[in-house]
């Protein structure tokens, strides 16, 4: 972690920390550095880093229990809303069935009315991250969901409904974040075919908001939603296992050593 500046200090360190977070995938349960820790890395005195934690814990993001320590907690929407996507959020098959029951709640509606209020320009947008995923394809870059990113925020601005924006923006943040186990399962595909299928998957969501047509708009929505969450499930199924086969291997490297 890289020295910060006096200048908004508290938010700096929290956003240091929620970082740190991030970066090192840490779920529900795993401890953070200490203060002494967290002060020495980030150059600022314990005090600042107190009160960053302070603020982290009353959005939901930590916990701390006395005689354990500050962990990372199981975040609300709350800790969503106010710090954006974390790791922990979707660590669960569990949390994956919360989180498909709120696209299918909010993103069809969604779509129906951008149907009815997307300008040219709207268009434009949502048909220029449809070319970037091409371009991804081409330029053999699979590891990059700005394409992706950028279609659903287009998608979403064209309903201008700022109501609608502000709580949808966090679930295209998790969006993106979703990108990241479907590339490490996918890595046998070549860019050129992992984007091709994210093609076509998201075009007929461009062509129904593209008629005007909010049946037809929320219709391909449904689909859309269930067809990306049937790739989503599967491929959770298969990182669980692969994290319980890791867990048996360990345990008889443990009992093979002992």
């Amino acid at each position: 972690m890289e020295p910060i500046s006096r200048e908004f200090l508290f938010d700096k360190v929290a956003d240091s920390i929620i970082e740190l977070v991030r970066v090192h995938n840490l779920q529900p349960g795993d401890k953070i550095p200490t203060e002494v820790e967290l002060s020495r890395a980030l150059q600022v005195s314990r005090t600042s880093i107190r009160e960053a934690i302070r603020g982290l814990v009353a959005t939901g993001v930590l916990e701390q229990q006395q005689g354990i320590g500050t962990r990372v907690a199981q975040p609300s929407m709350v800790a969503l809303m106010a710090h954006g996507p974390l790791p922990s959020l979707l660590a669960t098959s569990e949390q994956l069935e919360y989180f498909i029951e709120a696209r299918l709640v909010l993103e069809p509606e969604m779509t129906a009315i951008a149907a009815i209020r997307a300008k040219p320009e709207d268009l434009e947008k949502i048909r220029d991250a449809l070319d970037a995923m091409a371009n991804a394809g081409a330029a053999g870059i699979a590891d990059e969901g700005k394409p992706l990113e950028d279609f659903h925020s287009a998608m979403l601005d064209a309903t201008h409904n700022p109501v609608l924006i502000q709580l949808c923006g966090p679930i295209i943040g998790l969006l993106n974040q979703l990108q990241r186990p479907i590339v490490s399962v996918l890595a046998p595909v070549s860019p050129k075919e992992f984007w091709q299928a994210r093609m076509e998957l998201h075009r007929p969501l461009y062509e129904a908001v593209c008629s005007g047509d909010p049946v037809l708009a929320r219709k391909e929505a449904i689909e859309h939603i269930e067809q990306a969450h049937a790739e989503l499930r599967r491929i959770m199924a298969q990182r669980e296992s692969l994290d319980q086969q890791s867990g048996h291997d360990e345990a008889a490297l443990a009992h093979a050593t002992s």
